[in-house]
């Protein structure tokens, strides 16, 4: 299933390919040689003053017990397609500068960054990237023993695309294989 971005102007290749799938195949798991090259390419994100104040908690499939502890923060709408991707991932940020304890203001941009890296290097590896905004915030925190600077921006789930019909909730098979749009270019810029 083809889902490339119809886009108005040209863009990269990586870009316009870049969606996120909910239909993972389970089968298929993600090597250490390529967690690393992506969680590498999040390292070298910019971040105001170079804090980089991103922190990836994650666990492959394979170590069941770390993966469900991450898998039971969810929320039950991701809960059940995210079983079978091959990594989950909690993704947190500092919240103060370290070297001088203020506020860092840029701090969820800075992740954010980090995030678009990462999810353009797994797409390059041939891996999906799925960001996730539903989970337990409490239990998220609780698991990874969060201090009071430290908060979790969201969840990302990694693996290989699987065909949607391997998804049980006809819901989500119908938004597996929906067309992909996105507001105008007029819609979100102005020239001034």
């Amino acid at each position: 299933m083809n889902k490339t971005a119809d886009t108005k102007y040209s863009i990269h290749p990586l870009l316009a390919e870049r969606w996120s799938p909910r239909s993972f195949d389970a089968q298929r798991e993600i090597s250490e040689q390529d967690i690393y090259g992506i969680l590498e390419s999040a390292a070298w994100a910019p971040s105001s003053m170079n804090e980089q104040p991103w922190r990836y908690y994650y666990a492959h499939r394979a170590d069941e017990d770390s993966f469900k502890a991450l898998w039971e923060c969810l929320t039950e709408g991701n809960q059940v397609w995210a079983k079978d991707v091959s990594i989950l991932m909690a993704v947190s940020m500092k919240k103060y500068f370290q070297r001088n304890g203020k506020v860092n203001r840029t701090a969820q941009h800075d992740v954010g960054l980090a995030n678009a890296q990462l999810v353009l290097e797994a797409l390059h590896r041939g891996i999906h990237a799925h960001m996730m905004g539903g989970f337990h915030d409490d239990k998220a925190r609780s698991l990874l023993n969060l201090p009071e600077e430290e908060e979790v921006v969201c969840f990302i789930a990694l693996g290989y695309k699987a065909d949607p019909a391997h998804l049980a909730d006809e819901k989500l098979q119908k938004r597996e294989m929906a067309e992909r749009s996105r507001l105008s270019i007029d819609s979100i810029a102005t020239r001034l």
